[in-house]
């Protein structure tokens, strides 16, 4: 990691990823034990989960994330596994991922395979070799 990255909290993380990929205006946050999100299934990846709950400009909104140190040090971005409960009800989940310097600028999604794997870049598909399967 650069030296020019701050290190940061997962729950920093979880209160970017609120903020900017999903717009909400982060109010006082919500340390009752008790507003923890009924989170059963571990996470993606095995990891214990942190969670958080902020009281925010739609509601309340839970989230929890496990981050991915490994696919982090690959990318060079903060990747986490996240679910999170909006206001208006509902469940999500999925694969994200951050810049180091633009936490609150996320992509869906824990990165792409490297080049190397599947097609070659120079490659057509049409021009790769059929394997027959028999």
């Amino acid at each position: 990691m650069d030296g020019d990255v701050q290190p940061m909290s997962l729950e920093q993380l979880l209160g970017d990823f609120l903020v900017g990929a999903l717009g909400l205006t982060l109010g006082a946050a919500i340390r009752d034990p008790m507003a923890k999100p009924n989170h059963t299934a571990p996470s993606a990846h095995g990891k214990q989960p942190a969670w958080a709950a902020w009281k925010t400009d739609q509601g309340v909104v839970k989230i929890c994330g496990a981050y991915d140190d490994r696919q982090s040090q690959r990318l060079d971005a903060h990747v986490v596994y996240l679910e999170w409960w909006p206001a208006a009800g509902g469940h999500h989940e999925g694969w994200w991922r951050c810049d180091r310097r633009r936490p609150r600028e996320w992509t869906k999604g824990h990165g792409s395979a490297p080049a190397s794997v599947g097609v070659r870049l120079e490659e057509k598909p049409e021009e790769r070799p059929r394997l027959d399967v028999a």
